[in-house]
């Protein structure tokens, strides 16, 4: 066999190798690149579940300070019941969407402060109550303010996973 014969057949060779270990290579780019955005497709579902149940709580809390505060409020019970059903329903996708440590505890502690805060809104509750401010600001605002306090922390734990998935 000649020198010529030998290098072309060294250089096809090297050039099968190269081609063989690119396209290897892209399928495991493409398949890493699919998983992380699963992953983190995950995280932005519990950001998002957070964002709406902050807005609901927010709404919530705004129809109490407006019925206790605001004398001429003329209190609509069908949509207070929609925010409450929309609160919930993102709770429970939130609770079905557990992706990252600490972020289960977060949740059950959303639902116990919910639970709570449901409980202390009720109307039984309400008209037994004499100081309806003193009620609303120690009782009724601590707890909006814990289901607060836990939504965010959901958030930050689900924002900084992936930054973290992203860099990896």
């Amino acid at each position: 066999m000649k020198i010529k014969t030998k290098l072309i057949l060294a250089f096809m060779f090297l050039l099968v190798e190269f081609l063989f270990v690119s396209l290897f290579s892209l399928y495991f780019i493409f398949k890493i690149s699919r998983q992380s955005n699963l992953i983190t497709k995950d995280n932005n579902l519990s950001i998002s579940y957070s964002e709406n149940m902050l807005k609901s709580i927010d709404k919530i809390n705004d129809f109490n300070s407006s019925s206790i505060f605001n004398p001429h409020f003329v209190p609509d019970r069908k949509e207070l019941s929609g925010f409450l059903t929309n609160f919930e329903k993102n709770l429970v996708n939130e609770e079905n969407n557990i992706t990252e440590t600490g972020e289960k505890e977060l949740a059950r502690s959303v639902r116990e402060n919910f639970e709570k805060f449901k409980s202390l809104m009720s109307d039984s509750v309400r008209s037994s109550v004499k100081d309806n401010p003193g009620y609303y600001y120690s009782i009724l605002l601590p707890t909006v303010n814990e289901i607060k306090f836990a939504l965010f922390a959901i958030s930050d734990i689900n924002m900084n996973a992936i930054i973290r998935k992203n860099k990896t």
